[in-house]
């Protein structure tokens, strides 16, 4: 079996691998790379059974903001491998040298999102729990209106702050090229004229999900009422109970890994347990990072 990074002419043969290695459709898997601005085929790992791609992971080149902070980061993905090969080490060998290559890239962080986090904790991942409960949305006197998120709206989102942990920074080029693909509901929140706020929502089971904030934090309660008002959909998960008598549920899907120690403004971070804490700050949003 030999482990490597792609390479360029087999990668119609690696969106085959991820389609049936997930049962979905390889555009999806395509549209992942291509449209991707910072996709470096060198992230994809790929374990051979002679010609054949066996197994994959990929490494997305990433910059998240901790305290404000930018820092590279590598996201795992494309994790798969096919039915014949499962059972064989394949995904924790490729996974090992995910990390040799972030350590490599100088990637001091690795995050991602999954729903068997303990086969990833056996690699050094670590759980960000966050409890979650789901309030109705709270009324408001609503000085904001709410439209969809247009192209020409883009210079004055990019000039909205996004101060949240854990979140991606995104260049001019990323948003034009990945995020039109990727997003679901994205919106604009505007004030007298002035775009005051960016969202991506969706709906699921009555309920809103909220994947991404931009703009002042001191309006985000009554943006989120906004957005329930256009959609009348008024259930929200929050990610921190503000009633310990009322039930939360946990979710256990996001973990980050400390790939090697680094410095972030005044915090060194040199334990996986300081990284995991940066992830504690209770936002109104559960964050899907994409």
């Amino acid at each position: 079996m030999l482990i490597s990074s792609l390479h360029s002419h087999e990668f119609d043969a690696w969106v085959a691998l991820c389609a049936r290695g997930f049962q979905m459709p390889p555009d999806e898997f395509y549209e992942h790379f291509v449209y991707d601005p910072d996709a470096v085929i060198e992230g994809i790992l790929v374990a051979r059974d002679g010609k054949k791609l066996v197994s994959s992971v990929r490494v997305f080149h990433r910059t998240l903001y901790l305290e404000g902070h930018p820092i590279p980061a590598g996201a795992i993905g494309e994790v798969c491998t096919l039915p014949a090969y499962r059972g064989k080490g394949l995904s924790g060998i490729l996974l090992q040298n995910a990390i040799r290559y972030m350590e490599k890239c100088r990637m001091p962080l690795s995050t991602l999102i999954t729903d068997i986090p303990a086969y990833y904790q056996k690699f050094g991942w670590l759980i960000t729990p966050r409890g979650l409960i789901t309030l109705p949305l709270i009324e408001y006197t609503l000085s904001l209106s709410l439209r969809p998120f247009l192209p020409e709206d883009l210079p004055a989102v990019l000039s909205l702050c996004s101060p949240y942990n854990g979140l991606f920074l995104r260049s001019e080029s990323y948003w034009k090229t990945w995020m039109p693909h990727n997003t679901r509901h994205p919106a604009v929140a505007v004030h007298n004229g002035t775009i005051v706020a960016y969202l991506d929502y969706a709906i699921q089971e009555n309920t809103l999900l909220f994947r991404e904030y931009r703009g002042d934090p001191a309006r985000i309660a009554e943006v989120f009422s906004l957005v329930g008002d256009y959609t009348e959909v008024k259930n929200v998960p929050f990610s921190f109970c503000p009633d310990p008598a009322l039930p939360v549920t946990e979710d256990t899907t996001l973990m980050v890994r400390l790939n090697f120690p680094f410095t972030c403004g005044n915090t060194r971070v040199d334990h996986p347990s300081i990284l995991a804490s940066l992830y504690q700050e209770p936002v109104f949003f559960t964050p899907d990072n994409y």
